[in-house]
């Protein structure tokens, strides 16, 4: 009777049961409806300890995941945060070109929605493909690739001169 208005206050808390009454239905009942543990009467203390001491380590691990958690969205809405507001035109491509974001700076630059950039390719901005080619090159053999003058190609057709500086990040994909 308590464990459901107990997990209703706190539903990260940890909730021991003690009877003298067990049976395998109450006990699966109980862990169904949110206890963490079940003991049994009488009480075998050294049980009592390391249950205890085991759902105290659970929600030190908790709180500190939470904490963690919550740290890393603040810095994700940062990072986004200072990514789209930059003035700059920042764009990132896989390797095969495929559009994986851009800000609102660099949609604006070359005239295109969210929408339109999301099914964009790489070389589908460049004015010409030998140069996609020649900055792809530059770009694998260094692992950067700092003010490379090229002319790009907006939505409308027009061509514009640009400065490109680019770094390779990978992940695990």
């Amino acid at each position: 009777d308590l464990i459901v208005p107990l997990k209703e206050i706190n539903p990260d808390m940890s909730v021991i049961m003690v009877t003298a009454f067990a049976s395998m239905e109450t006990v699966m009942q109980a862990l169904n409806l949110g206890a963490s543990a079940y003991i049994t009467k009488p009480l075998n203390m050294e049980e009592v300890f390391v249950t205890v001491r085991e759902n105290l380590e659970k929600q030190i691990l908790m709180v500190e995941n939470k904490r963690l958690f919550n740290a890393l969205s603040d810095s994700e809405k940062s990072y986004r945060s200072l990514f789209e507001e930059s003035r700059d035109a920042i764009n990132m491509f896989t390797p095969e070109g495929d559009h994986i974001y851009s800000n609102k700076s660099m949609r604006e630059l070359f005239g295109y929605s969210e929408d339109e950039m999301k099914n964009l390719k790489a070389d589908q901005l460049y004015a010409s493909l030998e140069d996609r080619d020649k900055f792809r090159q530059e770009l694998e053999r260094n692992g950067y690739v700092k003010d490379y003058d090229v002319k790009m190609r907006k939505k409308n057709g027009g061509e514009m001169d640009c400065l490109l500086t680019s770094t390779i990040h990978r992940d695990d994909k």
